[in-house]
């Protein structure tokens, strides 16, 4: 950090409104910081803190030899994620558009460091958060729109009719809390036939009484089958020649490091009594070590099938891609299942 940079990461606000209120306590405690706007759009800042125990995690020097499985526990280790989904200002409501959060302390992070400081010397009060090290802090940063409106708008958009409170001292502050999606460990080993099973596979999920999945079947998805016409969809036709060859190329490269030619992925398809979503792992695949790489590739597989043999919502989960002629069974492991914290509405406190 330089002082040319500092000054390039401070924040050009047109119109700011320091909001100081808070909700939550203890391990989950949040401060609304700043409401501003910023070349024709609105903004809105939060303040956290990562725990002790989480920070501590964070510095640990870890082995190199960790397994998949050690690798995966890890969701299990922080907190889920939490953002705003409504934020109601003295009766005017805001919807969030988009929202992105990191630690202050992320090498790459300048900019939140230089927020950080903007915030403090605006006047932002931290309260619970006071004497809590920079290191842990974290920042949420929103862009918000009128929730009259019915949406974001675009890049013709006409002026924001949302007006800053007059009275500053006094601000009533309502926040709606977005769904959360918490991961909930299972561990539960299963051996697996392939092909579609008369009799479902029911298995109960910890942590959630009379939460259920009903596993009822096992599919071997054919990906490179699948790719011959997947650029035929109308869809594509708003694209020309050269975007669709760069589109072409990169969804090839991505499925090959996915699923290799001569290779199909194995889908295990599912209902949950209660919608939730799972995650299972080949056991093999768990035991191994874990292979570093500076790219992911993450693709997305489903079922044809919109509703299962129970009436429930059909779900389906991708493993490892196995050779085209594999016909034994699986043995997988029904590593976690995500539990569905409801959406809530709270009632800011003043710092």
């Amino acid at each position: 950090m330089n002082a040319a940079l500092f000054r390039k990461y401070l924040p050009k606000l047109e119109e700011e409104l320091i909001l100081n209120v808070s909700y939550g306590t203890d391990k989950d405690y949040h401060v609304l910081a700043m409401i501003a706007r910023k070349k024709g759009k609105l903004y809105m800042w939060e303040i956290s803190a990562v725990s002790e125990e989480e920070d501590e995690h964070k510095r640990r020097r870890f082995r190199i030899n960790r397994t998949n499985r050690e690798m995966h526990k890890e969701s299990f280790k922080g907190r889920a994620p939490k953002f705003i989904r409504e934020i109601v200002i003295d009766g005017q409501e805001l919807c969030t558009s988009s929202a992105t959060g990191s630690r202050v302390d992320e090498n790459w992070n300048d900019d939140r460091k230089v927020l950080l400081f903007y915030l403090l010397q605006k006047g932002v009060m931290l309260g619970e958060l006071e004497h809590v090290s920079f290191e842990r802090l974290c920042i949420n940063e929103y862009e918000l729109y009128e929730k009259e409106n019915g949406g974001p708008y675009d890049d013709k958009e006409p002026e924001f009719r949302w007006s800053f409170p007059t009275e500053k001292e006094n601000i009533e502050v309502t926040v709606r809390i977005d769904v959360q999606h918490i991961p909930i460990p299972v561990h539960k080993r299963l051996t697996l036939k392939l092909g579609e099973y008369k009799k479902l596979r029911t298995v109960t999920l910890p942590g959630d009484e009379g939460a259920e999945i009903y596993i009822s079947g096992v599919t071997l998805y054919d990906a490179w089958e699948q790719e011959k016409t997947r650029f035929d969809d109308p869809r594509y036709k708003q694209f020309s020649e050269e975007q669709l060859r760069d589109m072409k190329e990169m969804h090839l490269k991505a499925l090959e490091a996915t699923c290799p030619k001569g290779y199909v992925i194995p889908l295990i398809e599912y209902e949950s009594n209660k919608d939730y979503q799972v995650q299972f792992y080949a056991s093999d695949y768990l035991r191994r070590k874990h292979e570093s790489s500076n790219s992911s590739t993450i693709m997305m597989f489903s079922s044809d099938k919109k509703v299962g043999p129970m009436g429930l919502r059909n779900r389906a989960c991708a493993l490892e891609a196995v050779p085209a002629d594999y016909a034994e069974s699986l043995a997988v492991e029904l590593f976690m299942y995500y539990k569905v914290i409801p959406s809530k509405s709270i009632k800011c406190k003043r710092v």
